[in-house]
């Protein structure tokens, strides 16, 4: 066997040839897809991460915002248990207050009412005791004397009631 020094240098020529061709042609494009890939998945990370900050950041508001809500909730619920609470004991009170003056009322009506009876029977007992004593005595005796004598006897009475 024969080494011939053409032969291998026609094989480096071509070698070189193939792997330059090889390198310019395959490993070039496929570095530089390959680094294409690389610096999308890292952006797509990088994106990633932002937008699970943003969506921390988004619970936190909206957990603050629902506490703020749920504080406001209970401000306004007691404000208004506090007016419903003033309301009832305002109505209470004039309840109270249109009660007693319908007692009031009442009462004077009573008394005025009573009074009236009072006189009314006071005139009916004198004429009762008019009309007996003129047929006990048979004879007309003067009613304004009369009325008087009634009118006393009647007062001491309902004195001592």
């Amino acid at each position: 066997m024969n080494i011939q020094l053409s032969q291998i240098l026609f094989q480096i020529i071509n070698f070189s040839v193939v792997l330059g061709a090889l390198s310019y042609l395959l490993y070039k494009p496929l570095l530089k897809i390959l680094d294409e890939r690389s610096e999308r998945i890292q952006e797509a990370q990088k994106a990633a991460a932002k937008t699970l900050e943003e969506q921390s950041r988004m619970e936190q508001t909206s957990k603050a915002t629902q506490h703020k809500a749920d504080k406001e909730a209970q401000e306004i619920i007691a404000a208004a248990k506090t007016s419903a609470t003033a309301q009832k004991l305002e109505l209470l009170a004039q309840a109270r207050s249109e009660a007693e003056a319908h007692l009031e009322k009442v009462k004077k009506d009573w008394v005025t009412e009573k009074a009236k009876l009072a006189s009314e029977m006071k005139q009916e007992f004198a004429q009762a005791v008019i009309t007996v004593s003129e047929k006990v005595i048979a004879r007309s005796i003067d009613v304004k004397t009369h009325q008087a004598l009634i009118d006393d006897g009647i007062d001491a009475v309902l004195k001592s009631l």
